[in-house]
């Protein structure tokens, strides 16, 4: 599972509520509640990096920008997890038939149609 890390969006987005308060640099409660998220949450995303939803939803909501224009690798992420995954071969479970199956199968065929002719002008007849 691939994520992204939350240090990018720090890099490009201002904490309003650090300027406010005017410390050193904002702290993760500071990010958490400018996120809407819970402190826990947020120390995860800062230690693990975010889901692509996550990311998502923090691009969008909190920097008003796309996923992308944030982490330059958004699309090729993406576009691997909405592919589907490879199908294997299926392995053919039928046999081949010999020569006299082959030709038995044609003569019941045959056999068949000729029936159906004899009923059809039987009942147009």
């Amino acid at each position: 599972m691939f994520v992204f890390p939350f240090a990018d969006l720090q890099r490009l987005v201002r904490c309003p509520i650090h300027d406010e308060r005017q410390f050193a640099e904002p702290t993760r409660q500071d990010w958490a509640t400018l996120c809407n998220v819970s402190y826990s949450i947020m120390k995860r995303w800062m230690k693990d990096g975010l889901t692509v939803d996550e990311a998502d939803r923090v691009a969008c909501d909190v920097a008003g920008m796309h996923p992308s224009l944030i982490w330059p690798e958004w699309y090729a992420v993406t576009a691997a997890l909405a592919a589907p995954p490879p199908r294997k071969p299926r392995k053919s479970k039928r046999v081949p038939l010999t020569k006299e199956q082959h030709m038995a199968n044609r003569r019941r065929k045959m056999r068949h149609a000729a029936e159906l002719r004899k009923k059809v002008t039987v009942a147009s007849g």
